[in-house]
């Protein structure tokens, strides 16, 4: 159960934090959501050509010749429709390409941090690299003691799975 008080810091911590006030910010925090743009209220998205865009709608005004105010607004939504669709086989593309080649990145990434964990940092490694010298953030916040240290260890198995 909360109590006055607890309600009443938190109304005023409420009047604390409204959001974006300049025009810029409520147009970066309106993307905040933005996955695939399917559903967006605006046809173009950020980084996508306007003048792609017009064109399309001024090919279609061309090829429809509407009659009136109603036609001109179906055939601005026909144009808004196959914008959308010409996004979604980029986005269907992105989603196979990232379905092939997830695993592949996620794997280069663990064999990648497994040797920095190892080799990568090898006192006897970085004599022959000068101005190479392991950055004091890479084994800040640990307990295990460097790699070249474990070697001596003979029960000890290294893995170097990917």
């Amino acid at each position: 159960m909360i109590t006055a008080k607890q309600a009443e810091a938190n109304s005023q911590n409420a009047l604390l934090s409204t959001g974006p006030k300049t025009p810029e910010g409520k147009a970066a925090a309106a993307l905040n959501a933005l996955k695939h743009g399917l559903l967006s209220r605006d046809a173009l998205l950020p980084g996508e050509d306007a003048d792609t865009l017009k064109e399309l709608r001024e090919h279609l005004q061309t090829e429809l010749q509407p009659i009136g105010e109603l036609e001109a607004l179906l055939v601005d939504r026909i144009a808004a429709a196959c914008w959308r669709l010409r996004r979604l086989g980029r986005v269907e593309a992105g989603i196979f390409t990232w379905q092939l080649y997830g695993p592949l990145t996620e794997r280069a990434e663990r064999g990648v941090k497994a040797y920095e964990r190892t080799e990568a940092w090898d006192p006897e490694f970085l004599k022959a690299f000068p101005k190479a010298k392991p950055s004091s953030r890479t084994r800040r916040n640990t307990k295990r003691p460097w790699p070249s240290s474990r070697k001596s260890e003979p029960n000890r198995k290294r893995r170097h799975r990917l």
